[in-house]
């Protein structure tokens, strides 16, 4: 009778691994499942499923070697979407990313220097060789300029992400926005004294310099990779204002984001100051954490003549800063 009974198990054994197979059965496959979040804005909410429509993974397995890139898109990316990709089981590192891609190129270091390989290698592209930069072409002096205005783009990297059989583990994958739009306001209370200015077609030069357009797998900036010239997406010129629109990359505490404005005429400085130090002096910023949840920091800058003077007052995002008279 055992005899029996053990020989209808062997027999029936392969019909449930075939029945396993040919189903593809959650208890059947290992699945390693993720759900985006995007609570880091001002509205102190999770926007994930009202601003992105597209997510691209970069999966890396627990030696750090990489594995595959899945991506998807669609209305049905809601905040409860969960993305499930069947990896063997294990645990993984995860690198995401957010919105349209078009403006970005990945790839890993390559071995003759600074330079990116377009070219991920499965089981050979170290997760520590892996990076995003924003597609550039070469410009005046050491400045590199953004080859496509880059959209929206949300980025997060999570480790220990576990694939298993029958997985109902979902692991949580913060992502922040890396892109920021820069409104530069200038207003002039003489109009008189800078008729000649208002009166070019483009009556400032303005343009800010930050070394921030390539990121390592966890979204920090690579401080190897070259100083990037950003200039106005679009400019508008009144009688007596002009206001210039910028699409930049991350903000960063500790670094040099320069913004200067240029009289177009004369090439005269009007104003030269680091970003980040300006913007510090408004107390709704204080941390790294509080420059990434803002996506939009409005600069006025008011031009007065002051006898022989030219005084510039700054106003950041509703919080007047200081003022400034340049030496002539």
């Amino acid at each position: 009778m055992m005899k029996r009974i053990i020989l209808y198990v062997l027999l029936a054994f392969p019909l449930f691994i075939q029945s396993c197979l040919r189903e593809q059965t959650a208890m059947c496959e290992s699945w390693l499942l993720l759900r985006f979040r995007y609570t880091l804005n001002n509205q102190y909410t999770n926007l994930f499923g009202n601003n992105i429509h597209k997510v691209t993974v970069y999966v890396f397995d627990d030696e750090g070697k990489y594995v595959n890139t899945f991506s998807e898109q669609g209305e049905h990316l809601t905040n409860d979407y969960v993305m499930r990709i069947p990896l063997s089981e294990g645990k993984y590192s995860v690198v995401a990313y957010g919105g349209d891609f078009t403006a970005f190129s990945t790839g890993e270091l390559s071995g003759q220097g600074n330079t990116l390989s377009g070219t991920l290698r499965k089981g050979l592209t170290d997760l520590n060789d892996f990076r995003t930069e924003l597609k550039n072409t070469g410009g005046e002096g050491d400045y590199l300029y953004p080859s496509l205005v880059p959209d929206d783009f949300y980025a997060g990297f999570v480790t220990d992400a576990v694939a298993m059989v029958g997985n109902q583990k979902v692991m949580e994958v913060e992502l922040m926005k890396d892109t920021k739009q820069v409104i530069v306001r200038i207003t002039n209370t003489t109009p008189v004294t800078v008729q000649s200015v208002y009166a070019a077609a483009q009556p400032f030069d303005v343009s800010i310099m930050a070394l921030n357009g390539r990121y390592l797998a966890d979204n920090n900036v690579d401080l190897n990779h070259g100083t990037f010239k950003y200039t106005p997406v679009n400019m508008i010129a009144g009688t007596d204002f002009v206001e210039a629109e910028l699409k930049i990359m991350r903000l960063m505490l500790g670094q040099v984001s320069r913004l200067v404005i240029k009289n177009s005429l004369t090439s005269e400085v009007i104003y030269n100051e680091n970003m980040i130090d300006q913007i510090l002096l408004n107390p709704k910023y204080k941390t790294q954490t509080d420059f990434d949840r803002e996506d939009r920091f409005i600069f006025e800058i008011g031009i007065q003549t002051d006898g022989n003077h030219v005084r510039i007052s700054v106003v950041i995002n509703g919080w007047k800063i200081n003022h400034i008279i340049p030496d002539n």
